[in-house]
């Protein structure tokens, strides 16, 4: 008597949506990259601000702690200026970001210097990234 092998329930549910990812990966290889975006941007330095604030035990003071990350992330300096406004972000140095605070009340990290329009992209420590008019960022930038 021969055995059979069986295959599991849960397998085709799984490799189905793995191989539709593969595929779709090597179809986004072909083309070409995205342009920058000032969300995007603020995004990834958020996250760098994290990972510089986990690294060295403290948050970062300047860009020159950040360089380093960067670099290792494989990101240019030019993602350090807006591509809305041509100017480099403004950092709010020293929000520890690991602090807990107040449900919704979370401290701002970066943002537009000059933005479009009368807004201006932030990142929050939630590294969320929203626009914000000249007044919502003041009242943002007193959460500490």
């Amino acid at each position: 008597m021969r055995a059979t092998r069986r295959i599991p329930a849960g397998l085709p549910k799984l490799i189905l949506p793995l191989a539709a990812l593969a595929a779709g990966c090597s179809a986004a290889a072909t083309e070409r990259p995205v342009p920058p975006t000032a969300e995007r941007n603020l995004h990834f330095l958020g996250l760098i601000y994290h990972q510089v604030s986990s690294r060295n035990g403290h948050a970062p003071a300047s860009t020159e702690e950040l360089k380093p990350m960067l670099r290792r992330f494989g990101y240019p300096e030019g993602i350090l200026v807006s591509p809305n406004d041509g100017q480099p972000y403004t950092f709010c140095w020293g929000v520890q970001v690991f602090q807990p605070r107040a449900a919704g009340a979370y401290p701002v990290l970066a943002y537009e210097s000059t933005g479009v329009g009368g807004r201006k992209y932030v990142v929050d420590a939630m590294l969320v990234v929203k626009q914000m008019s000249d007044d919502e960022l003041q009242q943002a930038l007193r959460v500490k």
